[in-house]
């Protein structure tokens, strides 16, 4: 066995063929992975691909890519794990762990504060990464009618940028040069299995008020459906323009994934679309504690005076997260409790039943944070 270690140009032809056998050729699909991922699974990121080696192959592998989360203007630095996966060979030696535990030492070493993990079997839950978050998923029909005002133009390399202004004007949202844009563009619609992609700029009054990336697929019945891999702009008008695209691709429904802060959440116009509440996709785990509420301070500063706020003391002792302000305390046991505290859990309402009256004022204020559905075009 050699590594945990980077993997190497000439190797990574071979990683991506390891990767394509355990998610995409057995079940049928096209080897597609790599242009699904071009970040993660790009040159550029050879060092964030993590590696086993026998006998000089490859046969397990753990990737991450690091960006930054602007929540409401304030930057926190993430990584994102995907593409997880060992050779039917080695599985069962631990390999995948082994890499993981490398993958973690070296956060923590960067000082990245989260890790966002893309799924949630057991392999992620055993180490302490959380299902948890406020998220909510709304089922849009058809009306019955098309909005003649609104223009739907398909997104290519030229009105690109007018997809990335809508993108930034946003103050909670993933990090994205226009490098990185593009390519997570070109990777979120990559047709594999049966799914294929539409992708619009909202026009109305000759201005483009809004964009959609959507993927499309049928079920065994033949009916057609969207489902939101992002989108951003007037709500209005977003919710227009579905109407007119549920009626030119001909589906049956489009479901939309957001955040509880989307100020989509939070208009009027979606008050009677029915929804179901859910957690974030995937896992999460804190990585830095004491790290990331002192980068959280200037959001914090937004809702809480400079006084309160230079009392609050952060540490962390072993499995143990400390809140402290004045002479009250709280200590939180567990991850679970303390990404539920962060990010909010729809099935956990009592959080702060025991807590100290004025930490429970200011995890009122500032607690969930508002953070971008971890399912756009950042997924990895």
């Amino acid at each position: 066995m050699e590594g945990p270690r980077s993997c190497k140009k000439e190797e990574l032809k071979e990683v991506i063929a390891l990767i394509d056998g355990t998610f995409r050729i057995p079940r049928g699909y096209a080897p597609t992975m790599g242009k699904e991922f071009p970040l993660l699974l790009g040159e550029k990121n050879l060092d964030n691909i993590r590696i086993i080696l026998e006998h000089g192959k490859p046969v397990a592998d753990v990737n991450y890519y690091k960006t930054k989360v602007f929540i409401e203007g304030v930057p926190i630095n993430v990584a994102s794990i995907g593409a997880v996966c060992s050779h039917e060979k080695v599985r069962g030696k631990g390999y995948a762990s082994l890499i993981l535990d490398d993958v973690e030492s070296r956060l923590v070493k960067d000082n990245v504060h989260l890790m966002l993990v893309s799924g949630s079997r057991n392999l992620y839950l055993r180490r302490h990464c959380c299902v948890t978050g406020q998220c909510c998923e709304y089922t849009i029909g058809f009306l019955g009618k098309s909005f003649e005002e609104i223009k739907l133009i398909d997104i290519n390399n030229d009105n690109l940028y007018k997809m990335v202004k809508l993108y930034n004007a946003q103050s909670t949202r993933f990090s994205r040069s226009y490098q990185e844009f593009e390519h997570l563009f070109k990777g979120a619609t990559t047709p594999w299995a049966n799914l294929s992609y539409n992708n619009y700029l909202i026009e109305y009054d000759h201005q483009v008020r809004g964009y959609i990336v959507l993927r499309t697929y049928s079920d065994a019945k033949g009916d057609n459906f969207g489902y939101v891999v992002e989108c951003s702009g007037d709500e209005n008008a977003l919710w227009k323009a579905m109407q007119n695209i549920i009626e030119k691709l001909k589906l049956k429904l489009i479901n939309m994934p957001l955040n509880f802060s989307d100020s989509m959440v939070k208009s009027t116009i979606f008050n009677n679309v029915p929804k179901k509440n859910m957690n974030m996709l995937g896992t999460v785990k804190v990585m830095n504690f004491t790290s990331l509420m002192k980068a959280l301070e200037p959001y914090f500063n937004q809702y809480v005076e400079d006084k309160l706020l230079g009392a609050l003391q952060c540490s962390e002792d072993k499995a143990k997260f400390i809140f402290k302000l004045d002479e009250e305390v709280l200590e939180i046991n567990s991850q679970q409790e303390l990404v539920d505290l962060i990010f909010g859990n729809w099935e956990k309402a009592d959080l702060l039943e025991n807590c100290p009256p004025k930490l429970k004022a200011f995890f009122n204020k500032v607690f969930p944070i508002p953070f971008p559905w971890p399912g756009n075009m950042n997924f990895q």
